[in-house]
């Protein structure tokens, strides 16, 4: 069926996880042996999401609306990569994991804002974001890899975007010389809920050690954009991880040095269940809860979602 092989540290931890917070962790390995399904978001600057769909639908593509997401839809028939289509060359859609998409839409940001994504490339969600935007304002699109840089300004120009303004530099330590309305920071992780059977990458590097100095890197991240976040602004802090330590601790450790709001998000998504508010005994930051916890599923990866607002 498939060449993966969970690890046994990976399995003996995650289990424990699971069953102290009442999940279900079969369903959660018997995700990473099904098929993925991919999930495209339309680019509403140029192209109309039913136009897109029925051209689609024409070249033998099966889709299916995203039920928490406008404008985007799960492909569950596909007579070849979605990426050989003219209207992936011609920037009309994007290829994006549904979960994916999750933190651009909850950052909300608005036309003519000034927006950080703070850890870009390889550039989604920035591309997200200035659509959502409407072409208008400024996305500071920021990353410390050049090679991933280069990909991004790649997406930007297929999309047909005006507002991305690339910069290269540490988000922990760079000096972004303003304040910005919103900021996303989507922090490099283990990755460890994206794990499939056909993308063996996460499970073969995954570690406690690997995802406890991740964490130290994801803190100073989020604490360093805080900085630069005007009073009332919004923040949404997310990994595709499933680790605590990469979520749940990262806001409490941050939130002990911090004062911050993390707003409620009303989104519902079928394996959505709540953060975790305790970890080896000891009890977290109660506010933690409105942030949102995703498990992996067949149609989209595990996610954490944190949206915090600057008093």
């Amino acid at each position: 069926m498939s060449n993966l092989s969970i690890k046994e540290n990976f399995e003996e931890y995650f289990k424990s996880l699971f069953e102290s917070n009442g999940w279900d962790y079969e369903s959660m390995i018997k995700s990473f042996f099904t098929l993925h399904k991919t999930a495209i978001r339309i680019n509403t600057l140029y192209a109309n999401s039913e136009e897109i769909k029925r051209s689609l639908e024409k070249k033998g593509f099966k889709l299916r609306s995203i039920p928490w997401i406008k404008e985007e839809f799960f492909i569950d028939e596909k007579p070849h990569p979605i990426g050989s289509t003219l209207e992936h060359s011609l920037g009309l859609i994007y290829v994006q994991d549904a979960s994916s998409m999750l933190p651009s839409v909850i950052l909300n940001p608005k036309p003519n804002e000034v927006v950080l994504d703070i850890a870009a490339a390889p550039g989604s969600k920035t591309t997200h974001l200035a659509i959502l935007m409407k072409n208008t304002g400024v996305v500071i699109a920021n990353d410390i890899s050049v090679d991933r840089l280069n990909v991004l300004a790649m997406n930007v120009q297929r999309m047909g975007l005006k507002n991305v303004v690339i910069n290269k530099g540490n988000g922990a330590t760079f000096d972004f010389m303003t304040q910005f309305d919103r900021i996303l920071v989507d922090a490099p992780c283990s990755a460890s809920g994206t794990i499939r059977a056909d993308e063996t990458t996460p499970m073969k590097q995954w570690s406690k050690k690997a995802a406890q100095r991740l964490a130290r890197i994801q803190l100073r991240l989020l604490s360093h954009a805080w900085n630069f976040l005007k009073p009332k602004g919004i923040l949404v802090y997310s990994t595709c991880s499933i680790d605590p330590v990469e979520n749940e601790l990262v806001l409490h450790r941050f939130l002990e040095k911090n004062d911050a709001n993390i707003l409620p998000i009303e989104i519902d998504v079928p394996t959505k269940v709540e953060p975790v508010l305790g970890y080896n005994n000891a009890k977290l930051d109660e506010r933690i809860k409105n942030a949102l916890r995703i498990l992996p599923h067949e149609d989209y990866e595990g996610f954490f979602i944190a949206k915090l607002q600057k008093p």
